[in-house]
């Protein structure tokens, strides 16, 4: 793969880079990288191999085992898996510099984590793969099925820091989780990370959900409620990062979208919504150790589209509509507390409006078709 800088391409005759495999055969691919490239690629979430390789990636197909070979310090990582099917071009920019210039490593795949295992020296994996070798560092990077197994067999689960921690960081990313596009909902997922300015695309959710609430709790995401269709529903799903992977829950005790989500003392809390029957002033409770919901004390109003924050140990809720009128009263649910606190009103009604904090203070924000409308509260 790329070095992060301008590089020289060479060109490599077909039957040294290939072994031919037919789909059938192939059972996995080894992707190489150097350390300067290595953390594009996990970044990204993207391998790739120059264009002369391209006859055996366009074969590989979502979910085919993958493995990633650094050529600086001669180490295999794994064990990753197909996000796409591979084909040139995924991202015509990756490992360039700037990402001004085409690619010399045309030949694409998505990826995701399978298992975060810890790496293999070459001198641990060789002989697995001992027929692949064409000069005595060199080797075909297409696997038949019984090497795949082998290679498996040798990675050990990693229990302290992720590969991605190693090469990235622990730095916070933003999810997007769904939307709408003007004519159907997406169940897309993707993270932007801020401080690489770069948005990766995910694995989705299982299904297209409108009107949902999301939290992120114990580094996982969790999705709960919405309306699928005409039908509300109270399917809850959580997402592991570091797997790739969506798992569901213990779903809410009634169906309902418009719903608000937040977080507080190592629990999630589900806020009001509403279903075809009504709005409600709910509050359920998820405890991931119980692995149950639990309700809560309800609010003194029934809300759905408004907003909910925590603040200082407490919960903050506001805005919505009643089932009537939209709202701009604000409560409050402070765990110390036996029931919800009346608060002062906020300046104008709102209703599917977005609450967040900042600095210690609550910031309320309308957006409209034109200029942006917050309140503060503190």
């Amino acid at each position: 793969m790329g070095a992060g800088r301008k590089t020289q391409t060479f060109t490599i005759s077909e039957s040294v880079s290939s072994r031919g495999l037919s789909i059938k055969n192939l059972g996995g691919v080894i992707f190489g990288c150097k350390q300067s490239t290595m953390r594009e690629c996990l970044l990204k979430q993207i391998f790739g191999l120059p264009s002369s390789h391209g006859s055996y990636v366009s074969n590989i197909r979502q979910g085919l085992p993958l493995f990633l070979f650094n050529y600086t310090d001669r180490k295999l990582h794994g064990i990753f898996e197909a996000a796409s099917n591979g084909q040139l071009n995924i991202d015509p920019y990756c490992w360039t510099e700037n990402g001004e210039e085409k690619t010399p490593y045309p030949a694409q795949v998505r990826i995701r984590i399978s298992i975060e295992c810890k790496s293999l020296d070459e001198s641990q994996f060789r002989d697995v793969i001992a027929d692949n070798y064409y000069t005595t560092s060199h080797f075909w990077f297409e696997l038949d099925h019984a090497q795949v197994e082998g290679l498996k067999a040798l990675f050990v689960p990693s229990l302290t820091e992720s590969l991605v921690e190693q090469y990235l960081g622990s730095d916070n990313v933003i999810y997007l989780v769904g939307g709408f596009d003007g004519e159907t909902w997406s169940s897309a997922l993707d993270s932007y990370a801020p401080s690489h300015d770069v948005l990766t695309p995910l694995r989705p959710m299982s299904f297209a959900r409108s009107y949902a609430s999301a939290v992120a709790l114990g580094g996982s995401l969790y999705v709960f409620g919405g309306r699928v269709g005409a039908r509300y529903c109270r399917t809850v799903e959580c997402y592991n990062p570091r797997k790739d992977e969506w798992i569901l829950c213990t779903p809410l005790n009634r169906e309902k979208g418009n719903l608000a989500g937040a977080t507080l003392h190592n629990k999630i809390f589900a806020i009001g919504g509403g279903n075809a029957f009504g709005c409600f002033p709910d509050v359920e409770v998820f405890d991931p150790t119980l692995d149950r919901w639990i309700n809560n004390q309800e609010m003194h109003q029934k809300r759905y589209g408004h907003g909910a924050a925590e603040l200082n140990g407490a919960l903050y809720v506001v805005g919505g509509c009643d089932g009537m009128d939209y709202l701009k009263t604000a409560e409050r649910l402070d765990p110390r507390d036996p029931s919800w606190t009346k608060l002062p009103n906020m300046n104008s009604s709102r209703c599917s409006h977005s609450v967040a904090v900042l600095n210690d203070k609550l910031y309320d924000i309308l957006i409209k078709l034109g200029p942006y409308n917050a309140s503060q509260y503190s």
